[in-house]
């Protein structure tokens, strides 16, 4: 799947609204924080530029839409979530749900099963195909992009830390377990950072890696499951 087959895919259940446009609400006052300002940023981050185009790039890779991508990662191959709960958990329609899955279930990344004491309740797991695709994406999606460069390590592992503490904080509210530090025993006593391995996946389109030395380039998956 090419970058033009995503964007297309992102757009073909679009339904064109017939009902009125409501007005564009008045911008509320916002008190230009630190907290404001460095939120704008790590948006600025994530969906322009080099951030926008690893999400592009990796989806193209594991051959999913980003609509997918996003619902792959609130699943597990253990714990099977119900379709509803998923609906709740993405603010979204129980169809769109429903369309997303449908595209999961083709891939061959995910599995509907019935619900173990409600049988009117479908859940959803992640195949033994879709662990896999979904390491894939998440140690490509780890690749810091080149301009975290500017920073030096001490300073990359004090924002890791800060960071860290920021997004406890807000899965705290939805009960959601915290995130262990990212920090490798090797970082701190200065020795060379020990590498993670993933689980393999078979070849894809190669992908130069975009940040240090000491990571590991992501595993590829087979342009025949595309």
């Amino acid at each position: 799947m090419d970058l033009a087959q995503i964007l297309a895919a992102m757009t073909h259940n679009e339904v064109v609204d017939q009902t009125p446009v409501p007005p564009v609400p008045p911008v509320p006052p916002v008190p230009r924080t630190p907290a404001s300002l460095a939120w704008r940023s790590m948006r600025e981050l994530l969906l322009s530029g080099e951030g926008h185009r690893q999400i592009l790039q990796t989806c193209g890779e594991v051959g999913l839409t980003p609509g997918m991508l996003k619902m792959s990662m609130q699943l597990s191959a253990d714990e099977p979530r119900a379709m509803g709960d998923l609906a709740r958990r993405l603010h979204c329609d129980a169809s769109y749900v429903t369309s997303v899955v449908d595209g999961l279930e083709q891939a061959g990344v995910a599995e509907r099963r019935p619900h173990p004491s409600d049988r009117r309740v479908k859940t959803v797991v992640l195949t033994e195909r879709g662990v896999e695709v979904l390491a894939h994406a998440n140690a490509a999606l780890d690749v810091a992009p080149a301009a975290f460069d500017v920073l030096s390590p001490d300073e990359q592992q004090l924002l890791c830390g800060m960071l860290g503490r920021v997004l406890d904080a807000a899965r705290a509210p939805a009960g959601e377990p915290g995130v262990e530090p990212a920090v490798d025993p090797g970082v701190e006593s200065g020795a060379e950072p020990a590498a993670t391995p993933s689980p393999q996946v078979a070849p894809a389109t190669a992908r130069p890696a975009t940040r240090p030395e000491n990571r590991q380039p992501p595993r590829k998956v087979p342009s025949s499951a595309r």
